[in-house]
């Protein structure tokens, strides 16, 4: 019995240790990619603490629990090959992120987020029908799964041609992350011209067309943030005057901090910027709240946010230079923070020109149960403002700054209207 359990050990550790090996081999092989690549690096120090505890199981030569240990350290490698697959697709190769994906399957082949993720690269690259395999593999052991059967059905829509149909989902997807709305419209549009009855590209159409509201697709499917982009807002005078304001205001900037009351501090992990909290100019600060209120009867049904009645309109001024960001967060807080009554939030982009900065896009995440997050990309163009309801993440990409001056940043005007009820 006892040289049978060692047989039984020594099989099944030669069998991780080749994995571990493995996976090894390839996590240096993305750190060749991307050195600073945190899931590879994770991944990687994963390998050593695995290594280290095969020895100590295989020294103690009777079966132990630490099998059930190294599994699920093993089946967490799965995560780090998907956003190994992930950073090889951006960076265009298509070879090395397959190679990704069909490691990670093999770590854990059953499970239904990892098949997703998969189906959603695949699309990226064009590989419908692969898509739809993971689609059907998620079905096969959960046939009640509503995101799956969605995605399956966007591929393959009304009997349409596979490659027509996945692309038009495809590129849209793609579009819209990228921030080139004009041609997302457009492949939603050759979409819905196949599958009239989709009714997450009619929501999505609608949104990014500023047309009027339709319904809303079920919670499984994709729900990006509806939205509103007024360019031109102001004209060139008032434009101007906002500039001289702010260079005026330049001694009263301070660094950006995340929370709210007691528990405000600065995380520059989390956010880096410098703002102006309270705008010591209340001619300007009527005038603007005033441009904003013209502006909502308008635009709020567009939101999808019923008529409330408006209390107050915050305003601040922040500035992004070089390396500033704001990870993904919401604008509104739990009850007694003092920003849970936030309804509306408004962004109005300003910079000197020529323009001296390039990143800073606003990311407006999808509402979506089931899925990792897709996102809408608005750049921050000149005299430009947005409205979104304050209730979905969101984020700031990083800026890069051409020169170190006080002029070279991006700036908004940030308002945050508030229910009275």
């Amino acid at each position: 019995m006892v040289s049978t359990a060692r047989n039984e050990i020594s099989c099944d550790a030669e069998q991780a240790r080749n994995r571990v090996a493995s996976a090894e081999a390839l996590y240096r092989d993305v750190l060749e990619q991307f050195p600073e690549h945190i899931h590879a690096l994770r991944g990687l120090a994963d390998t050593h603490l695995l290594k280290g505890l095969l020895e100590a199981v295989e020294r103690q030569d009777v079966n132990s629990e630490e099998w059930s240990i190294i599994e699920a350290a093993t089946k967490a490698q799965a995560e780090n090959f998907i956003e190994a697959a992930k950073s090889y697709l951006a960076d265009g190769f298509p070879d090395k992120s397959e190679q990704m994906l069909m490691r990670a399957l093999e770590y854990d082949p059953d499970n239904s987020e990892l098949l997703w993720r998969r189906g959603k690269i695949y699309r990226a690259m064009g590989h419908f029908t692969t898509a739809l395999d993971a689609y059907g593999r998620i079905l096969a052991f959960d046939p009640e799964n509503e995101a799956a059967a969605y995605a399956k059905n966007m591929l393959a829509a009304n009997s349409a041609p596979l490659d027509n149909a996945g692309a038009y989902w495809a590129r849209a997807e793609a579009y819209r992350g990228e921030g080139n709305l004009d041609a997302a419209m457009e492949s939603y549009r050759c979409l819905l011209e196949q599958n009239p009855d989709n009714a997450a590209a009619r929501y999505i159409h609608a949104i990014l067309a500023g047309d009027a509201p339709v319904e809303a697709p079920p919670d499984f499917m994709p729900r990006p943030v509806p939205f509103v982009v007024i360019d031109n807002f102001l004209s060139a005078e008032e434009h101007d005057a906002i500039l001289l304001m702010t260079e005026g205001l330049l001694g009263n900037f301070e660094p950006s901090t995340v929370g709210t009351g007691e528990r405000q501090s600065r995380d520059i992990d989390k956010r880096k910027s410098r703002l102006i909290k309270k705008i010591d100019k209340p001619k300007f600060v009527n005038w603007f709240v005033q441009q904003i209120t013209d502006t909502l009867s308008n635009i709020r049904p567009k939101l999808y946010i019923d008529e409330f009645n408006i209390c107050v309109i915050d305003l601040q001024i922040t500035a992004h230079h070089d390396g500033d960001f704001y990870t993904k967060h919401l604008d509104v807080g739990k009850a007694g923070s003092g920003i849970e009554r936030r309804k509306i939030s408004v962004v109005y982009y300003y910079h000197w020109q020529p323009k001296a900065f390039e990143g800073g896009d606003l990311l407006l995440y999808d509402s979506i149960k089931f899925t990792e997050l897709d996102f809408t990309r608005i750049a921050p163009v000149d005299n430009r403002i947005i409205f979104f309801p304050s209730d979905y993440w969101h984020e700031v990409t990083p800026v890069h700054c051409q020169e170190n001056n006080f002029k070279s940043g991006r700036f908004t005007l940030n308002g945050w209207v508030r229910d009275g009820h």
